[in-house]
């Protein structure tokens, strides 16, 4: 096997071809590339960028994915970030089975919930980068919004090469935090989009605003965290809940084109507006975003952008199987306590720091409120290289050893209002 290579096994039934479709959203799409049968994107990396390619091996009930990383060797921490990356843009570990009960029950959506059965509900890397996307998509067509954003990673994100060939990733705050406006605006973005991303990633990178943070709030609570940031309203805010933070409850009802979609799936005459979206939908809420996603794919199969229904991916008679890697099925325990010297991620990439207490009951913590429990705690941290204070649950957290060197990287909070 490629030393280079390993393998995940995802939570059934999963198929990646149709994970794929709904993350990329247009075959345009240079970022989140598919060939038909491998899933292809550069990861930003602190270390520097890399490729990975993803394909399934297995039927839809018994899936594997063979995971391979080019431009660096692959050691336990880079499997680790690979891993996580992917976690995230293909969703492999995302258990939706609740959902096929439900579906097969209703009979409009049964239809539809067996020609794409397998399809995960997919995020972006970040939510920064959900964000980005959700204002470069703002009031033109989605194709329009693909390409724009494919000049943006073309222009600015970190690239891979194969010969003269380059792969970019999509950029991180700190590739946009130096331009001024009228560099994207030579990209097609206007003045005003060009304004607000740029703002945001200058509130990244020399702010400490930290967007990651917006998985501890509820629903509402983070749509007004959003809505104060420039250039975001009601539609962008629920877009990031549901593809940058996994919302699958959330269907942004201000979406044109998801609503003509509904409008034509239901046959209704009667066009809908914001209320009546969530109306229709209530008979299938909590699933509101995986019916959203189920519609996409049903228009890019009538596009002919894809195969559904009966077709599986390719099947390999590679004997390999997990048991050689239990380490990355099997989820790691959340514990930590005073003084563990801690890793997570933000938006500005690795920090590290140093466990100053344990919460274990709901709190206020600069703006927001806590919610923490003696089950579910979350932890007090002091960066390691700034004075700044931050608050994880144990999940975001990765324990080092002392005798690892300390990283320089800058510590996200959220943004004061």
């Amino acid at each position: 096997m490629n030393r280079n290579a390993y393998y995940l096994k995802p939570i059934s039934p999963f198929r990646l071809d149709l994970t794929v479709w709904t993350l990329r959203r247009r075959p345009e799409n240079v970022v989140d590339r598919w060939d038909g049968k491998t899933y292809r994107r550069v990861l930003p990396l602190l270390a520097g960028p890399v490729e990975v390619a993803v394909t399934q091996t297995g039927l839809p009930e018994m899936p594997q994915l063979r995971v391979a990383v080019g431009g660096a060797a692959l050691g336990r921490e880079m499997k680790r970030v690979v891993t996580a990356a992917l976690e995230r843009l293909l969703a492999f570990r995302t258990d939706i089975a609740a959902f096929y009960p439900l579906a097969s029950r209703d009979a409009a959506l049964r239809s539809l919930a067996q020609r794409f059965r397998g399809m995960k509900p997919p995020r972006f890397a970040t939510v920064f980068e959900s964000v980005i996307t959700a204002i470069a998509s703002q009031q033109v067509t989605r194709t329009v919004g693909v390409l724009l954003l494919n000049r943006l990673a073309t222009s600015y994100g970190a690239a891979v090469f194969k010969g003269n060939t380059a792969a970019h990733a999509f950029p991180r705050a700190e590739d946009l935090a130096t331009l001024h406006p009228s560099d994207l605006r030579q990209l097609g973005f206007s003045r005003q989009k060009g304004r607000a991303m740029i703002e945001l990633a200058k509130s990244i990178t020399a702010e400490g605003l930290d967007l990651e943070q917006l998985a501890e709030l509820p629903d509402e609570e983070a749509i007004e965290r959003l809505c104060d940031l420039r250039g975001v309203g009601r539609w962008s805010a629920e877009y990031v809940l549901l593809r940058g933070l996994g919302r699958t409850q959330v269907f942004p009802g201000d979406d044109v084109g998801a609503r003509k979609n509904l409008e034509r799936w239901l046959n209704l005459v009667k066009p809908l507006d914001y209320e009546a979206v969530h109306r229709t939908l209530e008979r299938w809420h909590p699933y509101d975003g995986l019916v959203y996603f189920h519609l996409l794919l049903d228009r890019l199969a009538e596009a002919g952008y894809l195969t559904a229904g009966t077709s599986q991916p390719q099947t390999s008679c590679d004997k390999h199987t997990d048991a050689n890697h239990p380490k990355d099925i099997i989820p790691m325990k959340h514990e930590f306590k005073v003084g563990d010297h801690v890793e997570w991620n933000s938006e500005a990439g690795h920090v590290r720091g140093r466990i100053k207490k344990k919460v274990t009951s709901t709190t206020k913590f600069k703006t927001y409120v806590v919610r923490a429990s003696k089950e579910e705690p979350q932890y007090l941290i002091k960066s390691d290289t700034t004075d700044h204070m931050a608050m994880h649950k144990g999940a975001a957290l990765k324990k080092i050893s002392k005798s690892t060197g300390s990283t320089k990287a800058r510590l996200g909070h959220s943004k004061k209002k």
